[in-house]
C-alpha cells in the first residue's frame, strides 16, 4: 500500500496520511511498525 523506500531497508514503506508518516514493513503475518512520526516537521529533511 506505501511507497516502497529501499534506501531504508530492501522491504520498507512509508505512508503519508494528513500529517502522520508510518515506515512499516511488510510480514507474512502482517507489518512491523517501525516508526510513526506526526507534526509539521520537514518530512523530507526527516527522511533523507
Amino acid at each position: 500500500m506505501g511507497s516502497p523506500r529501499p534506501e531504508l531497508s530492501a522491504t520498507a514503506r512509508i505512508l503519508i496520511e494528513g500529517r502522520y508518516i508510518a515506515i512499516y514493513e511488510p510480514m507474512p503475518y502482517g507489518i512491523f511498525v517501525v516508526a510513526i512520526v506526526y507534526g509539521p516537521s520537514d518530512v523530507k529533511n526527516w527522511l533523507d
